[in-house]
């Protein structure tokens, strides 16, 4: 049963922390960090089961993408301190967690390019097309270069303008101003 306010889950843990006084809320909080992000396990004992049922409400709300850390409802709510504690502190645990697994794509860090030309000499009959050189540096470290004619170059900075339009064109739609909350901005 989720709760469906930061109140209403925080009483709820109290609620249980109340009733099931042999079982230490903090050692259930300590192993529900590290399965936080695994599919809910049912535990044998029905005092942990509801205990950690609430302890994962209140860190939910307090790990979804645009809450905020209020604290003042924990501290307000009767847990005790050592609890209001390891409860913030697990959260920051898991907040942590999940951003260092998070795996990164490479993304552009630096472009660097230029435009090479062959001159005629006595050996070739005739002067070659000039080509562009694209040096490309990740942010993972790597370098890629990729030398293109001139006729593929600007095939593609036309394919480039052209997407980039088409992303302006869809974020100027309505239905992209929609927000996270679900209302409309103006």
């Amino acid at each position: 049963m989720a709760a469906s306010s930061l109140d209403e889950a925080v009483k709820r843990l109290g609620a249980s922390i109340a009733s099931h006084v042999q079982v230490d809320a903090c050692a259930v909080l300590d192993i529900l960090v590290h399965t936080y992000d695994q599919p809910e396990n049912t535990p044998t004992d029905p005092a942990i089961h509801e205990m950690s049922s609430a302890l994962r409400d209140v860190m939910t709300h307090f790990l979804r993408p645009h809450a905020s850390m209020d604290e003042s409802v924990l501290h307000k709510s009767g847990l005790t301190p050592r609890v209001v504690s390891s409860l913030l502190d697990s959260v920051a645990r898991v907040q942590h967690a999940a951003k260092a697994s998070v795996a990164a794509v490479p993304h552009l860090d630096r472009l660097d390019w230029r435009i090479d030309i062959n001159v005629a000499s006595s050996a070739l009959d005739h002067i070659g097309q000039p080509s562009v050189v694209l040096r490309l540096q990740l942010s993972d470290g790597t370098i890629h270069t990729v030398a293109l004619p001139l006729d593929k170059f600007h095939e593609l900075r036309y394919n480039t303008a052209k997407i980039l339009q088409e992303i302006n064109q869809l974020e100027r739609h309505p239905i992209m101003r929609l927000t996270v909350d679900g209302h409309t901005s103006l």
